[in-house]
């Protein structure tokens, strides 16, 4: 499944895990997060300041920060794993550009 437009919207149905991953090659340092909010209430972001665990409660782990500057170019990739679903009420998956963000400019993404 491929979602690549703001606010796109998926179902995921009777799955266990499932691996997300966000690619980019400008020179953007881009973000992948996931915020969530379990069954029981608890709420929370998994992103590059805590990447989650995935053995444990929130069962998601970002795996690492690309964390790019400028002139980096390329082929640019971040991953998000989730291995459980069942505390989940929803997940929502999320990116930023960190520098645009950081400046409060609008973000590139058309690069």
């Amino acid at each position: 499944m491929k979602l690549s437009q703001r606010d796109s919207r998926a179902q995921l149905g009777a799955l266990e895990e499932f691996t997300v991953s966000l690619n980019w090659t400008s020179a953007s340092d881009l973000d992948l997060a996931a915020a969530f909010r379990a069954k029981d209430g608890r709420q929370g972001l998994c992103y590059f300041g805590e990447l989650g665990n995935l053995s444990d409660f929130p069962n998601m782990e970002l795996c690492g920060d690309e964390n790019l500057g400028v002139g980096n170019t390329g082929d640019n990739e971040e991953l998000l794993r989730v291995t459980s679903l069942d505390a989940m009420e929803y997940i929502w998956l999320i990116c930023w550009d960190y520098g645009s963000v950081q400046s409060g400019s609008t973000s590139p993404f058309n690069e």
